[in-house]
C-alpha cells in the first residue's frame, strides 16, 4: 500500500471514529426540558380553566386554582430513556375533603408525570375528527411511521390510602397510572429517580397538575427534570 494512501486511510479512519464518538456522546447526553421553555406545549380543556405556567432560572412554576391543563414536551424523535430524575416542591394543599383521592369527585393530583410511549395505535380519519383536543395532541406526538401505546403516569399522591396502587384510568384506556410517591411537606423538595419501561421508546413528557374536581389552589415548583437517553 502506498504510504500516501496509507496515511489518507488513517486520517479517514480517525475522522470516522471521532465522528462516531461525538455522535454517541450527543445521543446519550441528558435531555433537560426545563432548559427549553419554548418547546413546551401548553394546552387547555374546553370546559376547565387552564393553569398558569411560567419559567424562571431553568425551573417551571405551575399555578393551579380550580384548574387543570396538560403541559407537554415532545421529544425530537422516539427515544429509549434509561432514567428520569425529577425534583419538585409544592405550596398549598389539595382540598380532598372526605373523598378518596382518585375517585370521581377527587381525581386531582398535584403532579402526574406522564411518559408517552410509542406504540402501534393511530387514529383513523373518523376517530381523529371526533376526538377531544388532548387525544389529538397525544397522537400527534408520534411520527407518521409509528403510533402511540399509552401515557404512563407516575403520580405524586396526597392520600396514603392509594400508596403503591396501579390503575387503568377510568376515563381513558390511554392513561395508565402508578401512585409512586407521597406529597412532601409544604416547600420541602421531593427528588425522584424513575426508570421507564426499557422496552419502549418515549415520544414525549406529559405533565398534569389539577385542582378542578376539588376547587384546590396550589403552586408546583418543578426544579429539575432530566432524561438520560440510552447509549446507542
Amino acid at each position: 500500500m502506498p504510504a500516501a494512501l496509507s496515511k489518507a486511510l488513517r486520517i479517514i479512519t480517525y475522522s470516522l471514529l471521532t465522528t462516531c464518538s461525538l455522535s454517541t456522546l450527543a445521543s446519550s447526553a441528558p435531555i433537560n426540558p426545563l432548559d427549553e421553555p419554548d418547546q413546551w406545549q401548553l394546552l387547555s380543556y374546553s370546559s376547565i380553566p387552564a393553569n398558569t405556567v411560567s419559567f424562571d432560572d431553568a425551573s417551571m412554576q405551575i399555578a393551579v386554582s380550580g384548574s387543570a391543563s396538560p403541559i407537554i414536551f415532545p421529544l425530537s424523535s422516539p427515544t429509549y430513556i434509561d432514567e428520569i430524575t425529577l425534583s419538585v416542591s409544592f405550596q398549598g394543599q389539595l382540598e380532598l375533603g372526605k373523598h378518596q383521592q382518585g375517585s370521581p369527585k377527587a381525581d386531582d393530583f398535584m403532579l402526574r408525570l406522564g411518559l408517552v410511549y410509542e406504540g402501534e395505535k393511530r387514529l383513523n380519519m373518523f376517530e381523529y375528527a371526533v376526538a377531544p383536543g388532548w387525544i389529538k395532541t397525544l397522537f400527534n406526538l408520534a411520527p407518521e411511521d409509528t403510533g402511540v401505546s399509552y401515557i404512563d403516569f407516575k403520580s405524586i399522591y396526597s392520600d396514603p390510602v392509594i400508596a403503591g396502587v396501579d390503575r387503568l384510568h377510568p376515563n381513558s384506556e390511554y392513561m395508565h397510572e402508578h401512585f409512586i410517591a407521597a406529597q412532601p411537606q409544604e416547600n420541602e423538595t421531593l427528588s425522584l429517580n424513575i426508570v421507564p419501561d426499557q422496552n419502549k421508546r418515549i415520544l414525549g413528557i406529559w405533565l398534569s397538575c389539577d385542582g378542578d374536581n376539588t376547587g384546590s389552589t396550589y403552586i408546583v415548583n418543578l426544579k429539575e427534570l432530566s432524561l438520560i437517553p440510552r447509549k446507542e
